[in-house]
């Protein structure tokens, strides 16, 4: 999307990784985090990342009643240690500057103002929301909301962009 003409350009990314493997799930945001930053390009990403946030504060309790299914991509379960939520996914994005929209806005921002689950299995923000550090430091987000969009397992997440200061945001440029 170009902002304005002659204006910057945002590159939108919609997101849905594998559910059941964190090592699918890591190679998938190494390769998105890599180019997204190589390119030096404003870019939000956004959709089902099928794992969690550090920001979720996901309880070894939650993560003992995910289904079976879910466990291998969101979990970590080391022999004598409480399980531990993954969040490769999320510390690889954070690595090339990217932000998670809700859990960096004020909770007045935000609709609601916690950070609540967007799925009905496992807890957690499955679905998120990243912009990268340009984007995210220009005080684009304007609002953050989850809302239920019927005849889906998770809720819808939105957010409102400030075209001005989408405008004023200056983007790195290509990294080789």
């Amino acid at each position: 999307m170009q902002v304005r003409p002659g204006g910057p350009v945002v590159r939108f990314y919609s997101v849905h990784l594998p559910p059941r493997s964190s090592a699918e799930q890591l190679l998938h945001a190494q390769q998105l985090a890599g180019t997204i930053a190589q390119r030096g390009e404003h870019a939000i990403a956004c959709g089902d990342w099928n794992c969690y946030t550090p920001a979720d504060q996901i309880s070894a309790s939650t993560l003992a009643d995910l289904p079976p299914h879910l466990r291998p991509g969101r979990m970590h379960a080391r022999p004598g240690q409480l399980l531990a939520a993954n969040y490769d996914v999320h510390e690889t994005l954070a690595a090339v500057g990217m932000t998670d929209a809700a859990a960096g806005l004020d909770p007045a921002r935000r609709d609601p103002a916690g950070l609540m689950p967007t799925g009905i299995n496992g807890g957690g923000r499955a679905d998120r929301v990243y912009l990268t550090r340009e984007l995210w430091e220009s005080g684009a987000v304007q609002s953050y909301a989850q809302k239920d969009g019927g005849g889906s397992d998770h809720q819808m997440i939105m957010i409102t962009l400030g075209l001005a200061e989408l405008a004023s945001a200056a983007a790195s440029g290509f990294r080789p």
